[in-house]
């Protein structure tokens, strides 16, 4: 049994490391200020890792008391899910993948309010920014799905699925003039955003 109750101190450990926007949405105010990586790299690396922890609690059966057998069984069926999706590679379809963590953390600040709003704005302000080698990733993945977007449009697809793709360039757009203002130089200082920053 403390085999099993380190195994998930140290998943959790890394769950909060790698998603901090979760962490944070669970009330761990240390990870606050950070965003997730939303690199390649990260996305293939958090596969990989997925594959590792799921050999750990596979090999973690033995004389468990029912709710460390029900602790496992919920671990390996997370990490299991994760494997299925991971050759969809979701994150290269989905602006939402990149604006949802954003979006949510930002969000997620301010209805917990674990700390006082002046706190939580500099948070909002300073703290939640995407890394710059996840900034050029977002960028690339979502200039390609709005052109995904407009190509379809402009071959009359269904409308329904004319709406989802409206959806989807609309957040596209949304945070790639994010980005684009973030990474040129002096952009935000007559930025029509910059009184809200």
């Amino acid at each position: 049994m403390a085999h099993l109750a380190a195994l998930v101190n140290d998943f959790l450990a890394n769950e909060f490391d790698i998603s901090p926007v979760n962490a944070s949405g669970l009330g761990l105010t240390e990870y606050d200020e950070r965003l997730d990586d939303m690199s390649a790299d990260a996305f293939h690396r958090r596969d990989a890792d997925a594959a590792e922890w799921l050999k750990r609690f596979e090999s973690a059966a033995g004389e468990l008391s029912a709710d460390d057998e029900i602790d496992r069984q919920l671990a390996i069926s997370a990490l299991r899910g994760r494997l299925i999706g991971a050759d969809w590679e979701v994150w290269r379809r989905d602006p939402t993948t990149y604006s949802g963590p954003v979006l949510n953390g930002l969000f997620g600040l301010f209805l917990n309010r674990l700390r006082p709003t002046a706190d939580l704005v500099d948070e909002g302000r300073n703290g939640r920014i995407i890394d710059p080698l996840a900034r050029t990733e977002c960028a690339r993945v979502l200039r390609d799905l709005a052109a995904d977007a407009d190509l379809r449009r402009d071959m009359g697809v269904a409308s329904r699925e004319r709406a989802c793709m409206c959806s989807a360039k609309t957040a596209a757009d949304s945070i790639l003039i994010a980005i684009e203002a973030e990474n040129s130089a002096g952009a935000l200082a007559d930025h029509p955003w910059n009184g809200y920053r």
